[in-house]
């Protein structure tokens, strides 16, 4: 599991944190998604002359699982490449989608070694797939645990403490992320998009800032700041931003709603035309950004 921009191939349940996400937390909850990617990479960077270890650990997913089975069934292999290879036919085998193949590689792992970064780091991503999000922030808080000085965990967990709805606890990890590593600027992002979803957006402001000073084309960041800026009544600079996204793309009716709502709301009735246009042209955008922007009447 690892950050990514492109977003993860999470399965939907019936019974999934993702259906019927409460409004607030919806902008939360699909940041989370994007941010948790999966990478079926190699358990073990050590280079070595064995074919065999290199086809487990980087070939195509059929030829991975052939060479770690063929690995698995030597006799005298050492513990650290028996972990590895282990591991490699498990993140093989959930490349397949065959899950339970893949858990069972990935405990075999753990039996040998419990704490294995590698091993809970991609049974957590098994998990994160199939929806359970709770078995996967048991093995993220088992390395947060074995690993204190290592924030690679503690993110991750964050992130799906954001999905499930657990807000204070991400924001909690997000701030012990950036304690650490105040740089870091898609902790700092998820944790403004968590202070947001609780109705701290003057805190969510800061975290937003932060992001776009260091980088302008953030549109996520943008966004999520105009809205705040938006609760916080600090309209003019809210239109601001939102003038900033549709420039570089003019198709988002959700915004030029709300920019409309701004505008009118600073005494500018040139906002009814954003408020007209969406509203004859997408009246279900308009209807559900009414509560979101709210105009005045």
């Amino acid at each position: 599991m690892r950050l990514s921009d492109t977003p993860c191939r999470r399965r939907r349940y019936p019974d999934g944190v993702m259906r019927n996400a409460p409004a607030a937390r919806r902008a939360l909850t699909v940041a989370a998604a994007l941010l948790l990617g999966i990478s079926y990479g190699p358990a073990s960077s050590a280079q070595t002359h064995d074919p065999q270890l290199g086809i487990c650990a980087n070939g195509d997913a059929q030829s991975r699982v052939s060479a770690c089975s063929q690995l698995l069934a030597r006799t005298g292999l050492d513990r650290a490449t028996t972990i590895a290879a282990y591991i490699n036919r498990g993140n093989a085998h959930d490349a397949a989608d065959q899950f339970d193949l893949a858990l069972k590689d990935y405990q075999s792992a753990l039996d040998l070694d419990s704490d294995n970064w590698p091993a809970l780091r991609s049974r957590a991503g098994s998990y994160y797939r199939r929806g359970q999000l709770a078995a996967a922030v048991k093995d993220l808080s088992q390395a947060v645990t074995a690993m204190p000085d290592d924030v690679s965990p503690l993110r991750l967990r964050a992130q799906l403490y954001a999905e499930m709805g657990q807000t204070a606890r991400a924001i909690e990890d997000f701030s012990k992320v950036l304690d650490r590593n105040p740089g870091d600027l898609q902790a700092r992002q998820a944790r403004g998009l968590a202070l947001a979803s609780t109705g701290d957006h003057a805190r969510a402001i800061l975290d937003f800032n932060r992001v776009l000073e260091r980088d302008p084309r953030v549109r996520v960041a943008r966004a999520a700041r105009a809205f705040s800026l938006f609760r916080t009544r600090e309209y003019r600079l809210a239109i601001l931003d939102w003038d900033q996204l549709l420039k570089d793309d003019p198709a988002q009716p959700q915004i030029i709603y709300c920019r409309g709502a701004a505008k009118l709301l600073t005494g500018d009735e040139t906002g009814r035309v954003d408020i007209e246009t969406v509203t004859q042209q997408r009246p279900d955008v308009a209807a559900a950004e009414s509560a979101a922007c709210p105009i005045p009447r």
